[in-house]
């Protein structure tokens, strides 16, 4: 998998200080509002942000979608204690060899 471009970046940075349309989030990462339309709905595809609501706007005819960061949650084999569990085991089990 590809790692965050610098336009991908800047716009989960803008969309983390909380909630907002495609429109806020291209100015608040300051990118054009072409990029930030394709960018946002590769970021939405790969599970990156969610739709997490829609409001009105004066500027617009229909209901502008509001997206947020999704909260990235470890799994019971990544986390901090079980990653440790596992390395004392591999090193119990050599010492005891």
């Amino acid at each position: 998998m590809r790692g965050n471009t610098e336009i991908s970046a800047a716009i989960l940075a803008a969309i983390g200080q909380g909630p907002c349309t495609l429109r806020d989030a291209a100015e608040r990462a300051q990118v054009g509002y072409t990029a930030a339309r394709a960018t946002i709905g590769n970021l939405t595809r790969a599970k990156k942000l969610q739709i997490c609501g829609q409001e009105k706007r004066a500027h617009a005819k229909g209901w502008c979608r509001l997206y947020e960061v999704v909260a990235v949650e470890l799994s019971s084999s990544e986390t901090p204690e079980a990653i440790g569990a596992s390395v004392l085991a591999l090193s119990v089990a050599s010492w005891v060899r």
